[in-house]
């Protein structure tokens, strides 16, 4: 887990994949799960494109670490979304949950479906937090044509 929150680098991340396939087990991947979840909070914003890689790469041969975190991620951004905390540690967190849905979505470990709808849940409730969430988490890489197109629709 200290690798893990250390790692900056593409090739550091493409390390600790060849790495952790060493180590693979059931066990292992629940813990790296859990890890790669629980360290969100506590790490630089310049690492999550690269535990996004680290999940890609792995999400490829072991189809259980993308989806479970996928989840995990979403269910903790809804949570702390529909709390209503207007706290910075809590916007925050919600920027780093977001940016880390969109990281994984550009690997294609996460569906754009789930990134359309954080980002809906964004722009229906129109606060500073949230319009900071919607810009901080580069959705660029997904086709937003069709999300304005719907929300044309719904207006």
């Amino acid at each position: 887990m200290l690798t893990i929150a250390s790692s900056q680098t593409r090739e550091a991340a493409d390390a600790l994949a060849v790495e952790f396939c060493y180590v693979n087990g059931k066990t292992a991947r629940r813990r790296l799960v859990r890890a790669l979840h629980s360290l969100l909070p506590r790490i630089q914003s310049v690492q999550i494109p690269c535990f996004a890689r680290l999940v890609a790469t792995l999400s490829q041969s072991i189809k259980d670490i993308g989806p479970p975190l996928v989840t995990s991620l979403e269910g903790e951004f809804f949570h702390l979304f529909h709390k209503k905390d207007q706290s910075a540690a809590a916007s925050e967190q919600r920027q780093r949950n977001a940016r880390f849905l969109a990281e994984l979505c550009k690997f294609h470990v996460c569906s754009s479906n789930t990134l359309f709808h954080v980002l809906k849940a964004c722009l229906d409730e129109f606060t500073q937090q949230n319009i900071d969430v919607a810009c901080t988490s580069r959705y660029s890489h997904v086709k937003l044509e069709a999300f304005a197109d719907d929300l044309t629709r719904t207006r």
